[in-house]
């Protein structure tokens, strides 16, 4: 039996959708990007990324069609973007912006080729993922010849193997608290990373967003990432490990909207379901209580604001909804 006559499962239909939702988003972002981009060395990786997601797109397009299934309406440059709008962001930011996607990319192909079983799509998620992981090697190496790279901490090197003795290890959630370790220092400058880029990212877009409702959601969502951010490095000064400096000088003054409210709030929806990831695998990866607990608490916080963003988008008619099951009560009522 051949590939396209083997249906795709929940998982693989998801994933793609989702691949082709995203996909079509970063077309729409990054066709902006070039054309304000001034930086000739940035220039030609906007430019490779842009041409790879959109034979990506392609290949999902084929892929859906051969399930007779509908091509999502997602989002396009004629619909969803302003290419002459004035520069909202730095060409630094454009580079720092590829680079964090390329990491999410990563992680989020790895899991969709891990729960694939068809040939064909098993092949486009490692496709999708070798060309990930290409951008950050590329974008990384470009940040470090830049003086951009923002590197993680340096901590002393163990010199003997040790075991806990006790509970104290877990840590309590007012006092005796032990050190930061390597997995909790590496949590918390990810999330701060990725705070940082949401939070210049929301500040754009609330300054240029068309609706006052969604101007006051996206300010809103700054704010919250702010937080998060000071919080976080509040834990590491604890330690007298430096914080990840901020990005607030990368967004311009500029209030021409280079983007569609429905598209900022879509982006803004899919930053917020990256962060609550981020958040449970660092709940994961910490053993200190007092971490786990900053975590749940800013997971519920940003739970909530996902909640409003998407009530949001559904009452301004833009929540596209993924494939889903059928309901087997209303089919047989019809």
């Amino acid at each position: 039996m051949t590939s396209n006559q083997i249906r795709l499962t929940s998982a693989e239909l998801g994933n793609l959708w989702e691949c082709y939702m995203s996909g079509s988003l970063a077309v729409c972002t990054l066709s902006y990007f070039r054309e304000v981009v001034q930086d000739a060395d940035i220039y030609p990786v906007i430019e490779d990324a842009l041409g790879v997601l959109q034979l990506r797109l392609a290949d999902v397009r084929t892929l859906f069609s051969g399930e007779q299934m509908a091509i999502p309406h997602a989002f396009s440059v004629q619909e969803d973007v302003n290419l002459k709008a004035a520069r909202l962001y730095s060409d630094s930011y454009f580079l720092y912006y590829i680079h964090s996607f390329a990491m999410l990319g990563m992680a989020n192909f790895a899991k969709s080729l891990a729960s694939s079983a068809r040939q064909d799509v098993r092949k486009f998620f490692e496709r999708a993922l070798i060309d990930s992981t290409e951008k950050y090697n590329r974008t990384t190496d470009l940040l470090l010849v830049k003086g951009l790279y923002t590197r993680q901490p340096y901590i002393p090197v163990p010199k003997q193997v040790q075991f806990a003795k006790s509970d104290d290890f877990l840590g309590g959630l007012f006092n005796k608290k032990r050190p930061l370790n390597a997995p909790e220092i590496t949590a918390l400058w990810r999330n701060i990373l990725t705070n940082t880029l949401g939070k210049a990212l929301l500040t754009g877009f609330a300054q240029v967003a068309g609706t006052p409702d969604v101007r006051e959601i996206l300010f809103r969502g700054s704010r919250i990432s702010k937080k998060h951010i000071e919080l976080f490095g509040a834990k590491l000064l604890e330690e007298d490990i430096s914080a990840p400096m901020t990005w607030d000088t990368e967004v311009t003054d500029s209030t021409e909207a280079p983007f569609s409210d429905k598209l900022m709030m879509f982006h803004t929806l899919k930053l917020v379901s990256s962060g609550l990831g981020n958040y449970g695998v660092a709940i994961a990866e910490c053993a200190r209580r007092d971490l786990s607990l900053t975590y749940s608490r800013l997971m519920f916080e940003i739970g909530q604001y996902a909640d409003d963003l998407t009530k949001l988008m559904i009452e301004q008619g833009w929540l596209e909804l993924p494939p889903q099951t059928k309901s087997r009560e209303q089919l047989a009522r019809q």
